[in-house]
C-alpha cells in the first residue's frame, strides 16, 4: 500500500494528501450528513475524526519520509500485518494470509471455492449458528443466501446499503432476512 501511494504520489498532477486546517474542516462538516446514516448514534458519538485525521497525517509524514522498500513484502510488513496485529491485539480477531498459499474448496483455507468469492460462506454459516442456534437450518442457509447473491443491476453502493441494514437490525422474521428503511430506528 505504502509502494502503491508513493507510486501515486509521483505522478504529475497527483497532489500529496491534504491534511491541512481546512480539510479537516471540510470533514467535519460531512460528518453529520455522510457518517450520522450509517453509524449507530453511540458510534458516531465515539468516532474521533481528530485522531483519525492525526493517523492520516502521520502515515502521509512516514510516506513522504521514508526510502523506497521494494521487496516483494514490504506492503505486507509495512501495512497489512500491522494492521492484522492490531485486530487481533485489539478486538482479537484472527487473520490469515493465504496470498498464493490458499487451497480451495469446502475444507480449503477459507472454504472459498475460488478467490472471487469474497464472502466467506464457512465462517458465516459458524456465526450463525453461533448467534442463532433457536433458528431452523433452512432459516440460516436463507440469510446467506440473500447476504451473498448479487444483483448486477443494482450498483455496490445499493447493495452495500441493502446488506447494512440487514446486518444492524437483524431482522430475522419468520426465518426471512428483510431490510430495514433508512428511517427505522432499532429498539435497544
Amino acid at each position: 500500500m505504502v509502494r502503491l501511494l508513493r507510486r501515486k504520489l509521483a505522478v504529475p498532477g497527483n497532489d500529496p494528501p491534504d491534511v491541512s486546517a481546512p480539510r479537516l474542516a471540510a470533514l467535519r462538516r460531512q460528518l453529520d450528513t455522510d457518517l450520522r446514516s450509517v453509524l449507530r448514534e453511540r458510534d458516531f458519538r465515539e468516532f474521533e475524526l481528530d485522531r483519525a485525521f492525526r493517523v492520516v497525517a502521520d502515515m502521509a509524514n512516514r510516506v513522504a519520509s521514508r526510502p523506497m522498500i521494494t521487496d516483494i513484502h514490504s506492503e505486507d510488513r509495512l501495512v497489512q500485518q500491522t494492521f492484522a496485529d492490531h485486530l487481533r491485539d485489539q478486538l482479537g480477531w484472527e487473520s490469515v494470509y493465504a496470498y498464493n498459499t490458499e487451497t480451495f474448496g469446502p475444507s480449503g483455507t477459507l472454504g472459498r471455492a475460488s478467490e472471487r468469492e469474497v464472502v466467506l460462506v464457512r465462517d458465516l454459516r459458524t456465526a450463525l449458528q453461533r448467534l442463532n442456534p433457536d433458528l431452523p437450518e433452512s432459516a440460516r442457509e436463507q440469510a446467506i443466501e440473500k447476504l451473498t447473491r448479487s444483483d448486477f443491476a443494482r450498483s455496490l453502493l445499493q447493495h452495500n446499503r441493502e446488506y447494512y441494514g440487514f446486518i444492524r437490525a437483524a431482522c430475522l422474521s419468520s426465518g426471512a432476512m428483510h431490510p430495514v428503511k433508512r428511517s427505522t430506528r432499532m429498539r435497544r
